[in-house]
């Protein structure tokens, strides 16, 4: 048993990257991975600093607060659904267990709930510099979604699988999310200067 299933070469690339959907979705763990480390180390960094110890009464709301907090939010929604997708199609595969198929999800919903702690405390904080962390996050992460979808396609999955749909609703929602976080950044350094 492995992260790709009990068949040989399921890892292979030699088809193609696109050809193989474990490798391209072992691929979509890394950012999530990095974002999950480097924002825990941030976090408990910044609280047990000096400046962690200061109470704040208020804190400053960037520009598209709310707007982003929706956004996220449906992104959390994707998240589940695309967990609750890959059980699904695990359990459907009944000759091995594809923990390729869940784990990205799930680490992606760690990173994103993990990505709303830590734009709560940026703004917090008001460290708009503090979103360059979570601008190549959202970059990256949509990038690579774009691939799994590029690869779904080479496969044979069609748009009347629920995968598909779930891929591309993350490629516009990370999209958007980086469109946001780079208006707020311009704004907010406008603003300080």
């Amino acid at each position: 048993m492995s992260l790709c299933g009990s068949r040989e070469g399921s890892l292979s690339v030699r088809g193609g990257v696109l050809q193989n959907k474990c490798f391209v979705d072992v691929m979509n763990i890394i950012p999530h991975g990095v974002l999950i480390v480097v924002s825990v180390v941030i976090l408990i960094a910044w609280r047990e600093s000096v400046m962690g110890q200061l109470k704040a009464k208020t804190w400053v709301h960037f520009k598209c607060h709310s707007i982003r907090w929706v956004v996220t939010m449906v992104l959390v929604v994707v998240y589940v659904l695309d967990i609750v997708e890959g059980f699904v199609s695990d359990y459907i595969d009944p000759d091995s267990v594809n923990f390729h198929v869940i784990i990205p999800p799930i680490l992606g919903f760690i990173s994103t709930v993990l990505s709303m702690v830590l734009y709560h405390n940026i703004e917090m904080w008001n460290s708009p510099r503090f979103l360059l962390l979570l601008i190549p996050y959202w970059g990256s992460a949509c990038g690579l979604k774009l691939l799994k979808a590029f690869s779904l396609y080479k496969t044979g999955i069609q748009f009347i699988h629920l995968r598909l749909w779930i891929c591309w609703s993350l490629v516009v929602v990370y999209g958007v999310l980086i469109l946001i976080e780079v208006y707020v950044l311009m704004k907010q350094v406008r603003q300080e200067t």
